[in-house]
């Protein structure tokens, strides 16, 4: 009785070996799997303005150039504020020009198509950059708190065509289209604002906007809060599962020629796509979003 209990105890004791060698082999395959390129998980922490701004000017490999009045349609300006804002999009651009146009307190209720409207924006004294002469401009972007809201550039694309495009074009349509004569909606954040020829201030995302709603509005303490903001800014399960069933429907080839049509604003913006065609935010030097 006591020789086989130690038998029974010795079986035990090696199955119990064996179980803790497969969960710790297991253990270490699934890390080293999820440390392979495209399998990060999706950092905790929202990124200052300031790791932004620095990873943005890091990505740069050219000294800054002067920038074609004809180029800067997408800057709104708010002259009391001394504001310069890029309106990319698809990233928000409602929510913004109705923030500065309630801050003029010019207006009251807005409807959304109002503040599309330049003639609307102009007539309570916000006016679009390129509208200013040269000189003007260039005092704008040396002086003015320049601010910029970007998105990660496959959801703003997958939102344009679900949106706006879907009846009318396909994404080999935008795959082949001239980088020149691309429509503004899935066009290049960097192509449209110039992060390396504007000194932004300040770098929002889509992505932690209520973060980063914050942020501004201690730098701007009198700044309109927009109660509406949460029920613009779509949830990040449901905005992945968009872009993820989106994705899903592509070739590889098609989803390989997006990340790489893409590819300069993901570097500079902090942005991935992973294996199985999920959108990732992170600037991996700072662990943040």
């Amino acid at each position: 009785m006591y020789r086989f209990g130690l038998k029974s105890l010795r079986h035990i004791s090696l199955a119990c070996g064996v179980f803790v060698l497969v969960y710790y082999a297991a253990g270490y395959l699934l890390g080293k799997r999820n440390s392979q390129p495209g399998m990060e998980t999706q950092p905790r922490r929202t990124c200052s303005t300031q790791e932004r701004v620095l990873h943005v000017k890091s990505m740069c490999r050219r000294p800054p150039q002067t920038l074609d009045s004809r180029n800067l349609s997408l800057f709104l300006v708010d002259e009391v504020h001394k504001i310069v804002y890029c309106a990319v999009p698809k990233a928000a651009t409602t929510s913004f020009k109705t923030l500065f146009a309630t801050w003029t307190g010019e207006v009251n209720d807005l409807l959304a198509h109002q503040v599309e409207s330049e003639m609307f924006l102009s007539s309570i004294g916000l006016r679009y950059l390129h509208t200013f002469s040269s000189e003007r401009i260039r005092e704008i972007l040396k002086d003015y708190y320049a601010m910029l809201i970007v998105r990660h550039p496959l959801e703003r694309l997958v939102s344009a065509f679900r949106d706006k495009i879907k009846r009318m074009t396909s994404y080999d349509y935008i795959l082949s289209e001239d980088k020149a004569s691309r429509d503004p909606h899935w066009k290049l954040m960097s192509a449209m604002c110039f992060p390396c020829d504007i000194d932004y201030d300040f770098v929002g995302k889509v992505e932690t906007l209520n973060d980063d709603m914050r942020t501004f509005q201690k730098m701007f303490q009198d700044a309109p809060i927009l109660q509406k903001l949460n029920s613009r800014v779509h949830k990040e399960e449901m905005r992945q599962s968009f872009v993820i069933k989106e994705m899903m429907k592509l070739t590889s080839v098609q989803v390989k020629s997006l990340k790489q049509m893409y590819s300069d604003d993901m570097d500079m913006f902090g942005y991935s796509l992973s294996f199985l065609r999920r959108p990732l935010c992170g600037i991996t030097s700072s662990q943040c979003c």
